[in-house]
């Protein structure tokens, strides 16, 4: 039973290895007459030590949104994880915030360009980052509460850590990406279209392969599943307590941080659950057929990602999505063209412009800032 609840994809898990397995094959001999241990007891020890093996799960989530929350029980459900074994974190509601909390909490940079639920995310995870200080374990895992879990998920998350932990760089890792979106295929079969991204926010990294399951990759985006220490948690603090842009896109692209990435992905975002960072619900990004896919590998659909907010024009409130400034590229670089013989100027003008602008704009975004 041990055995068959392992997936072939994964490293074993210690304790069945090391306990769960051989007790398995010894508790027969239990049951001769001069044993003197019952079969009870060793069915006790190896209850406890699947116990101990067992890893709480922080869910982040707002307790207004019901929905979501039990949508989430019923994905944990099905992964045979109970609800005991669960710690709803109360997610930051951005819209609710006063101003004088946004002016402490949050950049100039946040409060002029990002929508509300922007920043309530980017806070929501620096809780969970405080929490991780402030307790005992080494170090703690945390859920959206729009996440999709492969099964025996925490069995395999668990090995995932063990798996890292006994690589060289065991003692120094500081963010494990057990979920994650953008240019984070160890075979580099990245999507154009999460290469924009990467290049636009910058802090891409080396790709290096770590362990059989473990790598780092080259620009993650997404904080859906992660597991993260101590030691990562107080540096995220210090490097970036203040909210300035998406926290996946700050937080991960910061060199200091030891990022490592699980392959395969052990969660994934669900698509039909709106975005609660600000993503619109309406116009031509919703056009786009819901079964094209970024990549197999991330599993995400482009409307999604098109969806994603890049920034919020002030008092206007008009929310500029991924999927506008590309569309708005594409039209004035083929008007430029049409145009060329005319007005040549304008096709110059347009790509020095334009392109530069949201490069260099998303880059001072995704600067993180300390306290």
């Amino acid at each position: 039973f041990f055995l068959t609840t392992q997936s072939t994809q994964q490293p074993p898990h210690i304790w069945n290895t090391y306990f769960c397995f051989p007790m398995a094959i010894s508790i027969p001999f239990c049951f001769l007459r001069k044993s003197r241990v019952t079969p009870f007891v060793w069915l006790c020890f190896c209850f406890i030590c699947d116990a101990v093996s067992a890893q709480q799960l922080n869910v982040i989530n707002l307790l207004t949104d019901t929905v979501r929350w039990k949508r989430l029980l019923k994905e944990l459900e099905t992964n045979d994880i109970a609800e005991d074994n669960i710690n709803r974190l109360e997610a930051v509601h951005g819209k609710s915030m006063t101003q004088e909390e946004l002016n402490e909490n949050a950049s100039w940079r946040a409060r002029t360009f990002c929508p509300l639920g922007t920043i309530g995310c980017y806070l929501s995870h620096r809780k969970f980052w405080h929490q991780v200080v402030d307790g005992s374990d080494p170090y703690q895992i945390v859920l959206e509460d729009d996440v999709v879990l492969e099964p025996n998920f925490v069995a395999r998350a668990s090995a995932m850590v063990e798996e890292l932990e006994a690589s060289p760089v065991g003692n120094e890792w500081d963010v494990l990406l057990l979920g994650a979106l953008g240019s984070v295929d160890p075979r580099k079969r990245f999507h154009f279209m999460y290469e924009i991204p990467a290049f636009c926010a910058g802090g891409c990294r080396q790709q290096k392969q770590i362990a059989e399951h473990i790598h780092i990759p080259k620009r993650p985006f997404g904080t859906h599943a992660y597991a993260i220490s101590k030691r990562g948690a107080k540096k995220l603090l210090d490097l970036a307590w203040k909210a300035t842009y998406h926290v996946d896109s700050v937080v991960w692209g910061i060199p200091e941080l030891n990022l490592f990435n699980c392959d395969p992905l052990l969660a994934y975002q669900d698509s039909s659950c709106v975005s609660t960072v600000g993503s619109v619900t309406s116009g031509i990004e919703t056009w786009i057929p819901s079964g094209i896919m970024m990549d197999q590998y991330t599993k995400m659909p482009l409307v999604w990602v098109w969806n994603e907010p890049v920034l919020r024009i002030p008092i206007l409130n008009v929310i500029i999505t991924q999927g506008r400034y590309l569309i708005f590229g594409i039209l004035g670089t083929l008007l430029g063209l049409s145009q060329y013989n005319e007005h040549p100027w304008f096709l110059q003008g347009f790509l020095s412009f334009f392109f530069p602008f949201i490069a260099s704009f998303t880059r001072w975004m995704s600067r993180p800032l300390p306290k």
